[in-house]
């Protein structure tokens, strides 16, 4: 990840004062020196070629408000965070396997912000894709943004609504994903997170609906359906409840590595998931 450190404010200010002049041709040579002064100047060369042929005001003003967004554009790592205030909902079984899939192409740390520490005592044990920590403090947790080797950073939380901890963590995480099993309980325990906890901070996110019988998918498929029609981000997939999951947490391995019975379907449900989470 690219953050902004002193010389990309630099830069940013220059640029800034530039956008306020008018752009002139007579100014071409002597702006363009004034450009290349400053760092990350092979990132920007093409937006400069392109300003040499921005004799139109309004041409060279959108190039500025590019160069201004490009903190922003060029910060790439992503935190995703599972968050669901009961517990029994797969969070953790979410948080291992995605990470597993992620960490096939991605660096990627799983950060287990549980106490009981779940994450930790499944992967402690195995070999996983991906890096580890037990980390429950929330002025650290919300420092996680200063992460610089990850392309993701992954989030097992507890089951604890309004605590301290939770707020941290919503608080540096660009996706939620809302795990929750179709019983009546679940459901509104995952609909009070939705409303309550997770959309008034504008963080955007999707409810899972886990841990569902493969023989009794009408019941789930008409609940997701009726999340979707109340305006509820709901993901595509639903993950089905299979003996594999709970046997990879004993053996301290992802779904990915397992290779017993219906290993195949509960793979591919979390690689589904995968899927909809970076191409939505």
């Amino acid at each position: 990840m690219l953050s902004g450190g002193p010389d990309e404010r630099s830069f940013e200010h220059t640029v800034g004062e530039k956008c306020a002049q008018e752009w002139s041709p007579r100014s071409e040579t002597a702006n363009i020196y004034r450009f290349w002064q400053y760092p990350l100047q092979e990132v920007f060369q093409s937006f400069t070629i392109i300003g040499l042929y921005a004799y139109q005001h309004s041409a060279f003003m959108h190039i500025c408000l590019l160069f201004l967004n490009l903190p922003a554009m060029l910060e790439t790592m992503k935190i995703i965070s599972i968050i669901n205030g009961k517990g029994g909902v797969a969070k953790t079984t979410s948080a291992v396997n995605l990470a597993a899939i992620f960490g096939e192409k991605q660096k990627v740390l799983l950060v287990d912000a549980d106490p009981q520490s779940s994450a930790s005592w499944w992967t402690e044990r195995g070999d996983v894709p991906f890096d580890v920590v037990h980390e429950t403090n929330p002025t650290v947790l919300r420092k996680l943004r200063n992460v610089k080797s990850y392309d993701i950073v992954m989030i097992d939380t507890p089951p604890n609504l309004g605590t301290v901890l939770l707020d941290a963590v919503i608080s540096v995480s660009d996706f939620v994903i809302l795990p929750t099993q179709v019983a009546p309980m679940d459901m509104t325990m995952a609909l009070k997170t939705a409303r309550e906890i997770i959309a008034p901070r504008g963080v955007s996110y999707n409810v899972l609906l886990t841990r569902v019988d493969p023989r009794s998918m009408g019941e789930a498929i008409a609940t997701q359906k009726a999340l979707i029609g109340a305006g509820i981000p709901t993901f595509k997939t639903i993950v089905r409840a299979y003996k594999a999951h709970e046997r990879t947490a004993l053996t301290g391995m992802p779904i990915t590595k397992y290779s017993g019975p219906y290993q195949s379907e509960a793979e591919s449900d979390y690689r589904r998931i995968a899927d909809e989470v970076i191409h939505g």
